[in-house]
């Protein structure tokens, strides 16, 4: 299997070409699925208070019968109290947790509390940890899905768009169905730079 940042650039490069959006998450998923890095994937919402819990990831690993290769399994949940175009950022994000590396990964109950923590609690603390570099790597899949929800060639479209005012970058945000400030983000001169600095984390 490839390293987590080669998995994860074979997946946005996959969709590089695309210009139409939205992007379905349900593709998003399927392209990990169809390359390989996970065997199954469920998506599902679940209604949760929005200021504490946007999303969820969970893997496992399953054994059908005594003989079989094990089954690689991801579980998605994002909160359904959350506007739409939230919903799929959180979704995309969690997605992106499939190529996290074992020390970004948490394995034990205290090390969910721990993150929990840190996640809903103030991030700009002196301590330091495994909490603290699983949160960090929470927060970076953030951006690092949004060349799958924005891929390039609909990224070149819309600025193109913008900037010959046949569009707004609210109609595009809109098009892509993402919070308007990612969508701003993406579509800015130093996004470029940004999203390849990304891909190497």
């Amino acid at each position: 299997m490839l390293m987590s940042t080669e998995g994860l650039k074979r997946i946005i490069d996959g969709f590089a070409g695309r210009s139409k959006l939205p992007v379905e998450i349900s593709e998003i998923r399927d392209a990990i699925v169809a390359y390989g890095f996970r065997d199954e994937i469920l998506i599902r919402g679940e209604a949760a208070d929005p200021g504490k819990v946007r999303g969820l990831f969970y893997q496992y690993t399953k054994n059908d019968t005594v003989y079989a290769p094990p089954t690689l399994c991801t579980i998605v949940v994002y909160n359904s109290l959350l506007p739409v175009p939230w919903q799929r950022l959180v979704s995309a994000k969690e997605l992106v947790h499939v190529f996290d590396g074992d020390i970004e990964q948490t394995d034990t109950p205290d090390e969910v509390v721990d993150l929990l923590e840190k996640l809903v609690g103030p991030m700009s603390t002196d301590d330091a940890g495994v909490a603290d570099l699983m949160a960090l790597s929470d927060k970076l899949a953030l951006y690092k899905c949004l060349p799958l929800l924005i891929p390039r060639a609909a990224r070149t479209a819309a600025i193109a768009q913008i900037s010959n005012g046949n569009r707004s970058l609210e109609q595009i945000a809109a098009q892509a169905c993402i919070p308007e400030v990612y969508c701003k983000l993406v579509l800015s001169a130093t996004w470029e730079p940004i999203e390849a600095r990304l891909l190497e984390l």
